[in-house]
């Protein structure tokens, strides 16, 4: 019990940290709308914060996310792979 108790404190100290180190930046985003709210729900999860979406064009999109500089290469990542070819 007690080691669960210290990695949930663990856990949230992490979160935590990862919330106050966050900068915003914005990514222009091509995919469809049920892509596109797979991507943001990954994003979600991945980040702990909201991910804001404005529609640009049909089918573009640009997302502002909150993540710390060194992270942001995970997020170019996984937006790189959640994209659709075309």
């Amino acid at each position: 019990m007690c080691l669960i108790a210290s990695m949930t404190v663990y856990r949230y100290v992490e979160i935590s940290r990862f919330r106050e180190k966050s900068v915003e930046y914005d990514f222009v985003v091509s995919a469809g709308d049920p892509e596109m709210a797979d991507i943001k729900n990954r994003l979600r999860g991945m980040t702990f914060q909201s991910v804001d979406d404005e529609i640009i064009d049909e089918g573009i999109h640009r997302l502002t996310i909150r993540c710390p500089p060194d992270k942001v290469g995970i997020v170019k990542e996984l937006l790189s792979r959640a994209m659709p070819e075309e």
